[in-house]
């Protein structure tokens, strides 16, 4: 499969998915390297502006506080096992991309139930609200969480996400009907600081990752006062 080359000389850096706390692994991440990377990566932010009595939805209120903008990522990533066939590599001569595409799924998939000291409060309320509702129901509150991931992306990006869509498409199969080509369509959504009160590897990330672009916009700026665009500004 041809791959993209990078436009600068030096080692290729490869995007890599690391869920970090894996009820299957333990201790160990699941990581998945991406084998060639994706050509495109697009990223969306979703904003929410409120609106009061002055404000519409085609007039927004500017001036109230607003919702900090949500942002989704969509790329697709390429696997081939051909070249680690042809090196006699035992694991992809076995099970071809098999591995690669199975850690990914789960990625996708919710860890089991958790029984933790909140979600027996929250159960116990829940019930209690119910009973005096004279309500019967008694089928508890499920506790499902979804990994957490660590998006790599170069050393500007490394953020937490979940999965949103998980896509495959396998193209080529060897003897045994073991995928030895696929194409996976990913669909990430960046998480808030918010979300990760006591991850404090999370937090970190996303700090490092903000913190990244803040100073790239910095540098745009500088950039500005030293261009001939400067002088379009009527100000």
């Amino acid at each position: 499969m041809d791959t993209a080359k990078p436009l600068a000389q030096g080692p290729l850096i490869r995007g890599a998915m690391v869920e970090y706390r894996s009820e299957l692994f333990g201790a160990l991440p699941n990581i998945v390297l991406f084998q060639f990377n994706p050509e495109s990566l697009t990223r969306s932010f979703q904003i929410s502006r409120p609106t009061s009595a002055t404000g519409t939805a085609e007039r927004p209120e500017v001036s109230q506080s607003g919702v900090q903008p949500f942002e989704r990522i969509s790329l697709t990533a390429f696997f081939n096992a051909t070249d680690q066939m042809n090196k006699a590599n035992p694991l992809a001569l076995s099970f071809g991309v098999g591995p690669q595409l199975a850690a990914l799924e789960k990625m996708a998939v919710p860890l089991p139930d958790e029984t933790s000291l909140e979600s027996t409060t929250v159960d116990a309320v829940a019930s209690e609200a119910t009973a005096n509702q004279g309500s019967t129901a008694t089928q508890p509150t499920p506790r499902r969480k979804f990994p957490t991931i660590l998006f790599i992306w170069g050393p500007s990006r490394l953020l937490p996400v979940v999965i949103d869509s998980l896509s495959i498409n396998e193209k080529q199969f060897d003897a045994r009907l073991n995928p030895i080509d696929a194409e996976v369509t990913l669909g990430l959504s960046v998480l808030t600081e918010s979300v990760y009160l006591e991850d404090r590897l999370a937090k970190g990330a996303l700090k490092y990752t903000n913190g990244f672009r803040d100073a790239m916009a910095v540098m745009n700026l500088a950039n500005i006062a030293t261009s001939a665009v400067i002088e379009v500004i009527p100000f």
